[in-house]
Parts: C-alpha cells; sequence; structure tokens
C-alpha cells in the first residue's frame, strides 16, 4: 500500500480541540502561567489583614428560649456578615 507525504504530514499536524487546556491543567493552569512573581507577592498573609467586625449582631436568646443561647451571646456573640 502506498503512502501519500500528504496524509503523513496532515495527520501529524492535527491537533486534538483541547490540548491547550490540557497543557494550562499539567503546568499548574492558568494561575502558574500568568504569575510574575513568587505566590507570596500576590497574596497578604492572612495575619496581616485587618478583620472588619460587624456592627449589628445577632440575638440567638428570646424570651422563654434555652438559657444556652443567651450564654452563646454573652461568650461568643455572632455578627452579621461574620464567617464562621
Amino acid at each position: 500500500m502506498r503512502h501519500h507525504s500528504y496524509s503523513r504530514s496532515h495527520r501529524s499536524h492535527r491537533r486534538h480541540p483541547n490540548d491547550q487546556a490540557r497543557s494550562r491543567a499539567r503546568s499548574g493552569g492558568a494561575y502558574a502561567q500568568n504569575r510574575r512573581h513568587g505566590p507570596s507577592e500576590a497574596f497578604a498573609a492572612f495575619t496581616a489583614q485587618t478583620s472588619i467586625d460587624p456592627c449589628e449582631n445577632i440575638r440567638l436568646e428570646s424570651e422563654g428560649g434555652p438559657l444556652s443561647m443567651r450564654v452563646l451571646d454573652l461568650i461568643c456573640p455572632i455578627g452579621k456578615g461574620q464567617r464562621g
């Protein structure tokens, strides 16, 4: 059987549609490709960030409710917008 040079070269240049996504996944993703500085320069340290205390508290206690909710309000008050 004869093989034409066109068919060989044509097959070698064929690429899968997801080749670019695959190469990004192998190299660490878009973050690794676009990063110019080290990861420590990209993000501030967690301890250096300032916390914003929520102004409005969520009251867990209620009249006739369990005493444990009153204790929770006294020991660790929870504010709106606070992450737990």
